[in-house]
């Protein structure tokens, strides 16, 4: 990638091919299309590009656990001076019990935030049951899989969003990592920050304000 990127301007649809496929094989592993995967620097950026991207109101609430890599919690943590609660499911020997998730989780509950394998623990979630539970609800469920991909099958269908950073069973790098967007579920998701790659056409010098998602 860098070294086309060397290269100048020619080279700006191999490094664009390079984007597809890497995002055709992100899909494949976590058996979904590949329109939904997109690229953020961190899971940390991911997460917040999900919490920015929600109208939050006074006594909405987020379910998160305790013993969550900090990246999965401390974003929610910006909006509680809007009044957001933030509930957090404490662990029951080290293990974060999907009952224990459930009782927490109410009409104001806005995301559910939870790792499929716990970086601190190792815990494995039951993910179908763990979507089912959120699906009961009106919560979008933010699963993070950065300590499952790679190594553990992922389905990420199973969620609305999946955070995933690639320098862990990936083998990548750090300042990357995988967003994956269920556009069926939540099809008016508007993702908060725009840049160079939501234009609605390049150059797009004859109408500079339009983009797409």
């Amino acid at each position: 990638f860098f070294a086309a990127k060397a290269k100048g301007e020619d080279c700006r649809y191999e490094i664009e091919a390079t984007y597809r496929r890497t995002q055709t094989k992100a899909a494949k592993l976590l058996n979904v299309e590949a329109d939904e995967i997109g690229f953020v620097e961190s899971t940390t950026a991911g997460v917040n590009t999900l919490a920015y991207a929600i109208n939050w109101q006074p006594g909405d609430n987020v379910v998160v656990a305790d013993v969550e890599f900090p990246s999965d919690v401390l974003p929610w943590t910006k909006f509680e001076k809007l009044g957001v609660e933030i509930r957090i499911v404490k662990n029951v020997d080290w293990q974060i019990k999907p009952e224990n998730v459930e009782a927490l989780i109410d009409d104001r509950t806005r995301v559910v935030a939870i790792s499929y394998v716990s970086y601190f623990t190792g815990q494995r979630q039951d993910l179908p049951k763990l979507s089912n539970i959120v699906r009961a609800s009106n919560a979008i469920f933010l699963l993070d899989v950065t300590h499952a991909a790679g190594v553990v099958a992922v389905d990420a269908s199973l969620a609305d969003v999946v955070v995933c950073s690639c320098y862990k069973w990936l083998l990548a790098t750090h300042g990357t990592a995988i967003f994956y967007w269920n556009k069926e579920r939540l099809p008016d998701l508007e993702p908060p920050f725009l840049g160079w790659a939501t234009p609605a056409s390049l150059p797009g010098w004859e109408n500079p304000t339009a983009y797409s998602l």
